[in-house]
């Protein structure tokens, strides 16, 4: 069983009487996979910790991670699929300020865990834009995407009450009736 069309010079459809067909081809159309965006869910996109908190973890942060949709099995499969990557990047404050507010700048694990710790007596909110990348190709005029759709994580460094400190100075002399 067959389907009979003719193509013009650009690919296009287009109709031809029958009196004017000439030949007859074989043609074969192979359907490409696309690479589809990377997916994850998230519980929240603020997280919050306090001041001089040390490392701070948040197992299965995120969750649902795939490198694309269900339907997507040749991206997905567990043995022969795309394997994927989280992107952490900031957004409230440039790579060289990262030591004054991180120790250890966000990151994230393929599984979802989140990592990150704050530096010594910094506090205030984080902004750090997160996506999943996987290893597929991307070509946005070609259909593939190998990133996901960005989204904001804020981190929270909630400021705590420092003691209040003293440094003694060396002894004082004073004159007598001063």
């Amino acid at each position: 069983d067959g389907r009979s069309f003719s193509l013009d010079a650009n690919g296009n459809p287009v109709e031809i009487p029958n009196s004017q067909k000439t030949s007859v081809g074989r043609v074969e159309i192979e359907v490409l996979p696309l690479n589809d965006r990377p997916q994850f869910n998230t519980s929240s996109l603020l997280v919050s910790t306090q001041e001089d908190s040390g490392e701070n973890e948040f197992d299965s942060f995120a969750f649902n991670i795939t490198a694309g949709p269900i339907s997507a099995v040749d991206e997905i499969d567990p043995v022969t699929g795309q394997k994927v990557a989280f992107t952490v990047d900031p957004l409230s404050f440039t790579a060289g300020e990262a030591a004054l507010f991180f120790d250890e700048l966000p990151s994230i694990t393929p599984d979802g865990d989140l990592r990150f710790t704050p530096a010594p007596d910094a506090f205030g909110d984080f902004l750090f834009e997160v996506v999943l990348v996987d290893d597929g190709p991307d070509n946005e005029a070609l259909g593939h995407f190998n990133s996901s759709i960005p989204v904001t994580l804020t981190i929270s460094v909630e400021p705590v009450n420092d003691p209040p400190t003293f440094v003694a100075g060396g002894p004082v002399t004073i004159d007598e009736d001063s």
